[in-house]
């Protein structure tokens, strides 16, 4: 009995192999005669344009290689080129470059190649230059911060019908922004250098975190730090106790650390100041241009540029004051056009209008008294769609 039980096993097996192997080769059989196709279909492809070779440039010479129309690259993959045009008997040997005679060559258009020469010669000029850009990889900036010329354009027609009326509308509505603001958290009893260091610290906190949350970091900075916030107190405090008094704020870890390595360099390089200029507040871990021309600002008070943060880059770009896709882009051509007085209430402003009506998800426009003359208004789209 087992004897037989094992044969019909052995048999079944047998069959089930068979039958893989049947649908194997059924596979592959599609396989090769959609290659063929390809290559068929490749063949005439290539004819056609050997035809249209002929017919514009005259007979092909001895050892030419023939080269392929554009509309095979679109279609075929690379591998079955040579195989397609072999077949086709179009070449004369390996590919070669032209070898018609110069008098039966097309002249090639002057302009292409003064085009051609300008690039080259442009490439050849900065092609070994290093950028120069701000970049922050492992804690460690370039030395200096490359400032590009500013962009010249031309101010929108009803700017400063907009900027009235933004004013308008913020005097009436307390944003977060107006009681915690950066500007707002240092304490301007505790002496000129720790203000400063404060309100550097506190921009610090504030990226990618709400004002409450930068807020009540600062408070907890200010309560348990041994002698306050100031640079020996982060000096003698430790990472852990400074991510546990950071804490909820975003990437609250690696703040703490840029706010410790910051303190080594203050009290190192500029004794237990922050840097006066832009460029040199560039180059501390963590602080980028927006931090450094609001501590210029605020710390300061020198008005070297616009702080543009992601409400004044998002509400620039809606009232078509510019037309940018990153902050630094945004703030160049604000700066072009917009009159210096303007470049420090410009923040705080568009801030605070996009923590109460200009949201990011979902605007107000409907309590905006600015919408009649925004283009990215809803009220405005909705109205038109109804006519």
């Amino acid at each position: 009995m087992r004897r037989v039980l094992c044969v019909v096993g052995l048999l079944g097996g047998l069959s089930t192999l068979s039958l893989s192997l049947r649908r194997l080769r059924w596979v592959l059989s599609l396989g090769l005669t959609a290659n063929r196709g390809y290559q068929s279909q490749g063949r005439a492809i290539c004819r056609q344009g050997f035809e249209e070779r002929r017919r514009r440039f005259g007979p092909v010479m001895e050892g030419e290689a023939f080269r392929y129309p554009p509309q095979y690259f679109r279609i075929f993959p690379r591998k079955f080129m040579r195989s397609s045009v072999r077949g086709a008997g179009l070449t004369g040997g390996a590919a070669s470059p032209d070898s018609r005679p110069a008098a039966s060559r097309p002249a090639a258009s002057p302009k292409k190649r003064k085009k051609t020469e300008d690039k080259s010669g442009k490439l050849s000029e900065n092609g070994n230059e290093r950028s120069k850009k701000s970049e922050y990889r492992g804690g460690k900036k370039s030395e200096e911060i490359s400032h590009p010329p500013s962009v010249t354009r031309r101010p929108p027609e009803d700017w400063r019908e907009v900027f009235r009326l933004i004013q308008q509308m913020r005097g009436s509505q307390e944003a977060p922004v107006d009681v915690m603001g950066c500007e707002r958290l240092a304490d301007e009893k505790s002496g000129a250098k720790v203000m400063r260091f404060q309100s550097l610290v506190a921009l610090m906190i504030s990226s990618q975190t709400t004002d409450q949350v930068t807020s009540k970091a600062i408070q907890n900075l200010k309560t348990n730090l041994k002698g306050g916030l100031c640079v020996s107190g982060v000096l003698q405090a430790s990472i852990e106790d400074l991510e546990s008094f950071l804490y909820p704020a975003g990437f609250y870890r690696r703040k703490a650390q840029y706010i410790k390595k910051t303190a080594e360099i203050l009290h190192k390089d500029f004794s237990d100041d922050i840097p006066p200029t832009v460029d040199a507040l560039c180059n501390l871990p963590g602080v980028g241009p927006k931090m450094a021309y609001l501590c210029m600002q605020c710390a300061w008070k020198v008005n070297a540029g616009i702080g543009v943060d992601v409400h004044v880059h998002r509400i620039s770009n809606r009232l078509g004051w510019v037309k940018t896709s990153e902050p630094e882009q945004t703030r160049r051509e604000l700066e072009s056009w917009l009159p210096k007085e303007h470049w420090t209430p410009i923040n705080p402003l568009l801030v605070g209008l996009g923590q109460t009506v200009c949201k990011s998800r979902r605007p107000l426009c409907g309590k905006c008294a600015v919408s009649h003359l925004c283009p990215s208004s809803q009220v405005l789209s909705n109205s038109s769609a109804a006519l």
